[in-house]
């Protein structure tokens, strides 16, 4: 454990990953391609979620395959699950969202 900022030093990437480059602790719901098909069955109902203003697929904080959830408030994002079909949630305040609006 390093005793200050200073004896602190990047790990390696390669030993982050396990043969074949698949992150440690991945299953294989977080293979690629998880979350879109976890989208194409949940995408209307996480839409009906209070305050949900977008749905899509990004990758979480450690790379696995994740669902962005967008949300009107910060206070929707309580509600939230933290995962959906064992794919993980990243939710994000996007406010409203009007796509038929067009900028001036």
């Amino acid at each position: 454990m390093p005793q200050n900022d200073d004896d602190w030093e990047m790990p390696d990437p390669a030993a982050l990953s396990a043969p074949g480059g698949k992150p440690v602790g991945a299953s294989a719901e977080e293979a690629p391609g998880a979350a879109a098909r976890v989208l194409e069955q949940e995408r209307d109902r996480l839409m009906r979620l209070p305050g949900v203003t977008m749905v899509g697929e990004t990758r979480d904080a450690l790379g696995r395959s994740a669902i962005m959830i967008g949300v009107d408030s910060a206070a929707d994002q309580r509600v939230l699950p933290e995962s959906v079909d064992g794919i993980p949630v990243v939710s994000v305040v996007t406010g409203q969202v009007d796509a038929l609006h067009k900028p001036r």
